[in-house]
């Protein structure tokens, strides 16, 4: 179970610097309650899109370990989203 957690963080750490652009582009041209659904979802699955075209290939190696590509999307969108709460009360708690 910890080796699967290491490898779901190992595939999560490809997708944030997707999600990371997404998000910053978009911070720009929303209000911030937009940006916060659209940082934990549109550029969620807009990174995920991305990846799954660049590098279709790389789920066999996920696969052989015992993770589908389902496990590898559900708990990355949850690391995402934990990421994204632990920065909203940072936020809170400055501004």
């Amino acid at each position: 179970m910890k080796n699967k957690f290491f490898l779901t963080f190992e595939f999560y750490k490809k997708l944030f610097p997707l999600i990371f652009i997404f998000s910053v582009a978009s911070m720009f041209f929303m209000i911030f309650s937009l940006f916060v659904f659209v940082s934990v979802f549109f550029s969620f699955f807009i990174s995920i899109l991305i990846f799954e075209v660049n590098n279709k290939r790389e789920y066999i190696f996920y696969f052989n370990n015992g993770i589908t590509k389902y496990q590898l999307w559900i708990i990355s969108f949850f690391i995402n989203l934990s990421i994204l709460l632990i920065l909203l009360s940072i936020w809170r708690v400055i501004f």
